[in-house]
Formats: structure tokens, sequence, C-alpha cells
């Protein structure tokens, strides 16, 4: 055999360059050597999957960790230390703490139901004291939501409503998904909203062969362009940015890790690419280098001869109303019994809302509501709660009846041309259709492109990205010659179909006139008004509005100008009898975090105060429902743990845990005396913040962690919340890190663990704050009432 037989092959293996599949990775491991860092260790044991130790030595406990969907809370170190401090200043010169220092504890401090005789042991250690705290007694400072009472009509209660469902973004350049149906409705909302349109016609024609692109076209090239760019600039700033943000050691408080702490002596190994590490990235994650976005799978187009959802004369990209409804039937009662409202704002053609309504009968079938209740007459009154469960109630006009043709001599214009009125259905929250002028309304294909001249002063930020790719819409009404419009499309524009307005059972949609007319006087109907408009009418008619909402529906939608859709304070509407103020979900904003506190456990449908409810026939107005109370209000932000390093601010990148300075802002809502008075009330009153911590799992200074809310009036605890931000002191921006909110009448005192969120909505693993609270009510009488 040659001395040389197989060395060219060889010598080819060994000279050519790896490929990017075979590169080595990187990923963390855990340093063996010298680790000063309690949860790495623990971390590593727990892997084993073995203990060292039999129990827990002498005066140490073992740390809860589980802090997951179970309810057990997680607890930092920091946080340890204070209970163990608690722990000790309980128990004084004793060696354990006594059963009756315990039931004392737990009765005074933490307020809750309990007797000595609950209380088995006569002496407790530290750890049975914590096993007592947290285990047998909930340490959350929200309390669960009561047993609902059902037994009330369907107006009664406050409903989790929301705005542009179909929305995954601003008002006018995002996209329409059916994903964002599924969202709302797992997380909880019962009153959605569906905008449709006329889809592409079924005989509809091939793409045209014109080379020349279309506004439309040329539009949205800009804006992918615009896309394009900032996606790149982002990443650029990723690689070349801040060294902290890039070649952080400690992982950020969202990542997949272990721990939250990562010991100086990590270390660091060099694994061979697999497959897993293809995927999941875990190892680039963890050095904190980011990754290429991944392209968006293009959604399918809907089908021919099928209505569109999309949000009219805007950028919006559509998706198919089948999809909508597919998706609202798989999500809708997955974890909810209680009803749904479709809220349908019309803008499709007669011949499409026929075939809106057979697309909602194939898929919803029965769950959908077409006939009336055997034992609830719309003309008289709306069913209860718990005659609807698992029921789909469609919210839109009713037909009405053509006594008159609608092409009339004033309607006509030169040369026997129509001119066409731009209000289709005349929805009653038209939103940018008010602001933004639309050509003539669809007929055969998806929503029109051509937008007006809006002004930066009118608009929002948004604007200064498409301003000069817009084009603009023609100054006069569109003019059609009527030998082009057929007189079933003449007799159809702007009006509901018979089938389509025979769903609207117990939910009516009626254009506010006034409060006086029959319309106003029906059970089943519904006013949509403008954030605006109501407080408008409130002002006026404080009394009609109050009692109006008493015993019909009410819905108010944001204003107009929210082009990127930021949202209203409910809590102003909740408070006038509003049954649904609908938010835009996907902006996690002050609106949509009390919201979130409103409706946090209920399902999406909370029963409102007695004076607000249709039996109560006493009270006439906020003041007479719910006089409310003086609130004297103390917290201690003691601690923190697992805080995000990532904020809401876009143009940020995450930090390392290490190096972040959580501050916490606490603000109290509640009916101020500006709304009645016109005064502007001291905002120091209503609002607080502690001192800088330091890392992601902080302890505040104790110089600047205790405040109080003392002597605030005409409190109603049902309809006040209390919200906790946490912001980052190393950041120059106001930008927040996490958050939470607890309605008042839920806000339990003692010292308690405040779950938090995320800016997307989701409960952050581990993540809290440990408060101290107490709370006293005063009604007219001296004596306070701790609740």
């Amino acid at each position: 055999m040659s001395f040389l037989c197989g060395f060219p092959a060889r010598r080819r293996f060994l000279s050519r360059k790896p490929s990017e599949a075979e590169r080595p990775r990187r990923s963390r491991s855990i340093s063996i050597f010298g680790s000063s860092n309690r949860n790495a260790r623990r971390a590593l044991l727990s892997m084993v999957g073995v203990t060292l130790l039999t129990k827990p030595p002498e005066g140490m406990s073992p740390t809860t960790d589980s802090g997951g969907a179970d309810g057990d809370v997680y607890i930092s170190n920091h946080m340890y230390d204070i209970v163990e401090k608690i722990y000790n200043d309980l128990k004084g010169d004793d060696i354990e703490l006594s059963r009756e220092k315990l039931y004392g504890f737990l009765k005074n401090v933490q307020c809750e139901n309990i007797v000595l005789t609950d209380l088995a042991e006569e002496h407790y250690a530290v750890w049975d004291f914590r096993r007592v705290w947290f285990k047998d007694y909930e340490a959350d400072a929200a309390a669960p939501p009561l047993l609902k009472d059902m037994s009330k009509p369907l107006t009664n209660y406050f409903i989790n409503s929301s705005h542009n469902t179909y929305l995954d973004g601003n008002q006018l350049a995002s996209q329409s998904t059916p994903e964002a149906y599924r969202n709302v409705l797992l997380r909880g909302c019962r009153c959605i909203e569906i905008d449709v349109w006329n889809g592409e016609s079924a005989h509809s024609r091939g793409r045209s062969s014109s080379r020349r692109p279309s506004q439309t076209s040329q539009v949205s090239g800009a804006l992918a362009a615009l896309d394009s760019l900032e996606e790149t600039l982002k990443t650029a700033k990723q690689y070349l940015g801040e060294k902290s943000s890039v070649l952080c050691r400690t992982p950020s408080a969202q990542s997949g890790s272990i721990f939250e702490e990562v010991s100086p002596a990590t270390s660091l190994l060099h694994l061979p690419y697999t497959k897993q590490q293809g995927e999941a990235s875990q190892s680039t994650q963890t050095l904190g280098v980011p990754l290429a976005t991944p392209r968006q799978p293009r959604h399918p187009s809907p089908p021919r001869g099928e209505p569109i959802v999309t949000h009219g004369h805007t950028l919006t990209t559509p998706c198919g109303f089948r999809q909508v409804c597919e998706a609202i039937k798989e999500s809708a009662f997955e974890n909810n019994d209680l009803p749904i409202i479709i809220s349908l704002e019309v803008h499709a053609d007669w011949e499409q809302q026929e075939v809106m309504v057979q697309i909602m009968k194939e898929v919803w079938q029965d769950l959908l509501v077409t006939e009336p209740h055997e034992d609830f007459d719309p003309r008289f009154r709306v069913p209860k709660l718990q005659d609807l469960q698992r029921r789909i109630l469609v919210k839109v006009r009713k037909a009405e009846a053509i006594t008159s043709p609608l092409v009339s001599s004033q309607a006509m214009g030169e040369e026997g041309s129509l001119q066409i009125a731009t209000t289709q259905s005349a929805p009653e929250n038209t939103g940018l259709e008010d602001i933004i002028a639309p050509s003539f309304p669809p007929a055969s294909n998806s929503a029109p492109d051509l937008l007006a001249t809006v002004t930066k002063d009118d608009g929002d930020s948004i604007y200064s990205g498409i301003s000069n790719f817009r084009p603009k819409a023609p100054e006069k009404a569109t003019s059609v010659p009527l030998r082009k419009l057929s007189q079933d499309k003449l007799n159809n524009i702007g009006r509901i179909c018979q089938s389509l307005g025979d769903l609207a059972v117990y939910t009516r949609s009626e254009h506010f006139k006034a409060f006086e007319t029959k319309e106003a006087k029906n059970p089943a109907h519904i006013f949509s008004i403008s954030e605006k408009r109501i407080l408008e009418l409130y002002q006026k008619h404080e009394r009609d509005v109050f009692l109006h909402n008493k015993t019909y529906f009410m819905r108010a939608y944001p204003d107009k100008m929210r082009v990127t859709s930021t949202n209203l304070d409910p809590s102003l509407f909740w408070r006038r009898g509003v049954q649904m103020a609908a938010m835009n979900w996907q902006t996690m904003d002050m609106g949509m975090m009390l919201n979130e506190g409103m409706f946090a456990g209920e399902k999406g449908w909370v029963l409102k105060p007695p004076g607000y409810q249709s039996s109560d026939k006493c009270a006439e107005s906020y003041e007479e429902a719910a006089p409310g109370s003086t609130l004297d209000l103390h917290i201690s932000v003691l601690a923190g743990s697992n805080i995000p390093t990532e904020s809401d601010d876009y143009h940020e990148y995450p930090r390392s845990g290490s190096t972040i300075r959580p501050y916490v802002k606490v603000e109290l809502h509640v009916e101020r005396p500006e709304n009645a008075t016109g005064k502007e009330a001291d905002e120091n009153t209503y609002k607080k913040m502690t001192g800088a911590g330091k890392t992601n799992n902080p302890r505040f200074p104790e110089s600047k962690r205790d405040f109080s809310f003392t002597g605030i009036p005409k409190v109603v605890p049902e309809l006040s919340f209390i919200r906790f931000r946490i912001g980052d002191d190393s950041r120059i921006s106001t930008s927040i890190l996490a958050w939470a909110c607890i309605r008042l009448d839920r806000l339990r005192q003692g010292y308690r663990f405040v779950r938090l969120m995320n800016m997307n909505g989701s409960p952050i693993h581990r993540g809290g704050l440990f408060v101290k609270i107490e709370k006293k009510l005063y009604e007219n009488n001296p004596e306070p009432d701790a609740r």
C-alpha cells in the first residue's frame, strides 16, 4: 500500500474551513471552584438531585422556591432576612415563637380570620413560622375575588372590553390578526370588536399586469423600507451600544436562567453546535448577544368572496372574517364560561353581510344567540348572567325598513352622477374615519388606501414616518356615474340587512341622540359613545347618564386622536356606571393596568356596587350611590425579587441584573376633587416614590421606603386602585420595568407579596415586591373600618 494513500483526502479535510453549523458555541456553566453565590449552589444541587443536609441547621430555613402557577411565594435573600427579623422580633428572648404570639401576629398585623385553636403547635421554629404564614394563610397582597353572584341582569355588571381588537399595534399601519382575539379572550376579555369590510370579489380578476405600482404598494414599500432600516439600526445598536448591555454576565430576569445572580467565578465552555441550540439559541442569549429577528410568516390571504377585518382608510393589513370567527370559537370558552359580546362595526354591503351571517352561524353554531330566551323578552328585559353561560351575543344595528328611495334630486350631481356619502353604516365609534376622509366605500376590494392630509399636531409621531409617502385624498366627494351603480348597491349603502340585524337580540346598537328618545328606553339597546362625549354629557346631564347606566348598556371607546393606541382612564367611566370601557389591549399603559386591576381573576364580569344596580331605586347620582369613605393608607416597600432588566422603551436594551437600580412609584387612583370642582389637586397627595435599590433583587433604603396616603376623601374601594410601577434609576428615561395594580377592596393588610407583571401583561416568574400595608377606611363614625 502506498505511503501517501488517503493523504490528499485527509489534507482536504483538515484544511477545509468549518461551516457555521460546526463552529463551537459558548454556553454558560456553573463554576465548581470557590463560588460564593448561594443561588448558584442551590441551582447546582437541584440539578444533581441530592442534598447535603437532612434538616435545616439551627436558625436557618429552607427557601421557598416555587413561585409558580401554584400560588406559592418565592423569597429572595433580602426577603428572607426581613422575614427572619420579623420572627426574631416576635419571639423576643424566647427560644422559639409561642402559639399566642403567632396568633397575635396573624390576627392583628395580617388581619387574618383566625382563632387560636387553628394553630396546632405550642411553639414554632422559623421554618414552621414561614410555613404557617405563607402556606396556611395566603401571602398575596391581592385577595382572591369573592364568589360571583350571577343572578343579576347583564346590565348590572362591568364587562372587560376591547377596542379594535384585531390590531396588533397602532391605528394607522399595524396588522390585523386573528391571534389578537385569542390573546384577549384567554386573558379575560368578554367584549371584543370586529370591523368588517367587503372582501375581494369571488369573480374578480387577477392582479393587474401594469408595471406601474399602485399607490398602496408604493406606501407599503416605503413603510417596509423604513421598518428594514429601523431593524438594521436596532441590530447595530445592540452590537455597538453600551458595553453592559452587550457583554453582560448577569442574565435578564426575562431569560430562562435558573438563578438571578451569577457568581464572578462563573466559567464559559466551548460546546459543539447542536440542533436544539440552533432552535433556542440559548447559549447566545445567555451571553447577551442579540439574535436577528426571524422573518414573520406571511398570513394567508382571506378567501375571495368573504368579508375581511381591517381598520378602514388606513395602512393596516387585513385578515379574513372567517379566520377571526374561528379564533373566537377556539378561545372564547377555553378557560371561561361567561358570555362574550361581539361588537360589529359593519362597512360591508348587503351581499357581504349575508356571507357574514352564514359564517357566524356555521362556525359558532349553538354558541350564537339567534333567538330570545323563553323567559326574557328583549322588549321588556335582558337575561341574567347565569342564563347566558357559554353563549355569544352580537352587538349590531337592527335592520331598518327602506321607506323612500335613497337617490334624491339633492344627491344628484352634474351629468347624471351621484354624490356618494362617505359614511356607510354610520358606526358609533368611527375613530380615525372622523379625521381621515375616506373615498368611495369599498365594494369588491379591500378597504380604501387613500388618506387625507393630517398635521403632526393632529396626530402623533407615527405620522412622521409615513408623511413623505402618503398620497392625498381628493378634496371633493367621489362622483360615480349612475349607470355604473346597480339599484341593489344604491339601496344597501349604509344599511344593515335583515338577517344580520336579527342577530342583535339583547345587544342592539343604537346611535345616541338623547336620553328621552324611544330607543333610549329599549331594554336591549347599547349606546357606544366616545370618551370625550361621555364626559361632556356627564357634566351637563349627570343624573340622566347615571340613571340610564343603572338599567341600560353604555360603551365608551377611545378618542379618535389616539392613533398610537393609547388608552382612556376606565375608572372615570366605571364610576359613572358605564359597563364597557373599550381598551386597546396591545398597549400596556396606565389605562390598561387599571383594567387588569379591575378584572383580575373575575373572568371578565364584575358586579357593580349595590347603588349602581338596577334594583336600587334610591340613588340617582354617583354621590348618592357610593358616598365613599375617608382613606388612610400606609405602605412600606421593603424588597423586590427578580425585577426585569428590560424596559417598555424599545429604544433601550436589557441590562445586567447587577447594574440596574430599581425604584418603585406608587399611585392611588380614586375619584379626585378636581373631577367635581375643577380645581387641580396636589399630585404628591396621590403619588409617592421609594429610593433606588441595587440589582434585580433589591432591598430599598429604609429612609425612602415608607409613605402614607392620609385623609383621602370619598373613596369607593370597589372603584379605586393602587398601582405600583418599577423604574430604573440608572436609566435617563422614565421607562417601566414591571408593574402591578390592585383594586382597593381586594388589597390586604400586613406583610404581603405584590406579584409583578411585565409590559406584555404576563406574570413575571418569581417577580414580586415584599411590602407592608396598613389600610383604614373611615365612615362617618370615629372608629376606623379596617377592610
